[in-house]
Formats: C-alpha cells, structure tokens, sequence
C-alpha cells in the first residue's frame, strides 16, 4: 500500500503550498513611473524581505538638471480589512550601483522624500505626481513604500536612476 502513502503526502504539500500562497496574499497594488525627456519608466508592486525584492528594477537614464516627475498609484486590495496607520513613504536617494541589494536609508541626504499616514478601507487609493530635479551625476534609487502595514511582509515599488 505505498501508494496511497505517496498520494496523501503529496496532498498535504499541495495544500500547505497552497495555504501558504494564501496567507502572503497582496494587499497593495502599486503603479510607479518615472518620465523624462519623453522617455519613461515603470514599476510595479514588490514584496520586502528580501529588501531588494523579488524582481528586478528597471533603469531609468537621464541628464543632471534634467526635470524629472515621478508618480504612484498605491490601491488597497485587501476586500475585507481595514489597515490603520500604514506609513507610505516615497523618495530618491544616492545608491551605489543600480541594482544594489541595500536599500539606503531616506535620511537628510535625499534629494526627494515624503511620506503619509492614513487608515486604508478596501480598495482606497494613494496617489501622488511630483515634479524635482537630481543636479549631480551618479546612481539614484526612486522608492516607494509602505513601512508598517499589518502583514507579514511590506509592499514597494522601485527604479533605479543613472543620471549622467
């Protein structure tokens, strides 16, 4: 009778996979874009841990000076909850290299930041355009994310700018 031994272990995987799935369920759907000299960039939701994500960033070029306008769509998607006082912060600052595993922190060396508090209700939205400008040549980071949702894990979206 190994078989159905196989069988019910097998089912047992598949459902804890399953549940597991279930229990990281998305609760924000993110829209992030960069635009520039009429070229443009998009991201798009990502989970932290790992910092970095899942998914790699895309890569924006642009020229010192340049006007440069960022914007977000955040929506709540969880239809049931109501996730109170979730920090949503946004900003550019000085990476490394592009795709760097550190996130650097958004302290006084940012060149853009913000950030909100606000209860989420089923499918509430955040949205924000910001126009700035990066004066020095070097690798920037554009993130934005949520800080303290009540869930396992944290929702961001992110570019990497070269700005040469």
């Amino acid at each position: 009778m190994p078989r159905p031994k196989i069988f019910w272990s097998c089912l047992a995987l598949l459902v804890t996979a399953f549940l597991a799935v279930i229990a990281r369920a998305e609760h924000f759907d993110i829209a992030l874009t960069v635009e520039g000299d009429g070229k443009k960039a998009e991201a798009y939701s990502d989970d932290s841990p790992p910092p970095e994500g899942l998914h790699a960033r895309p890569v924006f070029y642009a020229k010192a000076g340049e006007l440069l306008t960022l914007q977000f769509l955040m929506d709540y998607v969880n239809p049931h909850d109501l996730d109170k006082q979730v920090t949503v912060r946004f900003f550019v600052v000085s990476e490394k290299q592009a795709g760097q595993k550190e996130v650097p922190s958004p302290d006084e060396t940012a060149i853009v930041q913000g950030s909100f508090v606000m209860d989420f209700k089923p499918k509430s939205r955040l949205g924000l355009t910001q126009k700035f400008r990066v004066d020095r040549a070097g690798v920037y980071l554009l993130r934005l994310e949520s800080v303290n949702s009540h869930s396992d894990h944290q929702h961001f979206s992110a570019i990497d700018l070269v700005i040469e």
